[in-house]
């Protein structure tokens, strides 16, 4: 995950969750494990707190076009998401 990405509404920036995945990775490992068996995605995990960007050269900021959102998501739901995608991908890619 990028560094420099901000945080979703949990708080957790992606270096707090690498050091987190460090420190422990046996439960880091455990939960992903068990929402792949469960094939449970965390509500938690995929609430995105939305933020509104004022894009750059507009005249009129009162118009809605004037602006664009983004949707910040937490880090182990966005790591959780790729666990997930990923044999989906293998799959459909090698035709299996």
């Amino acid at each position: 995950m990028n560094p420099k990405k901000a945080p979703g509404l949990d708080n957790l920036t992606s270096d707090i969750c690498l050091q987190f995945t460090l420190l422990f990775p046996d439960l880091v490992t455990d939960i992903m494990n068990r929402c792949l068996t469960l094939q449970h995605f965390p509500r938690q995990w995929k609430r995105a707190y939305i933020k509104i960007i004022p894009k750059l050269n507009k005249t009129d900021y009162t118009e809605l076009n004037s602006y664009r959102p983004i949707g910040l998501l937490p880090v182990f739901g966005k790591t959780l998401e790729k666990l997930f995608v990923r044999p989906v991908r293998y799959i459909r890619c090698n035709e299996i």
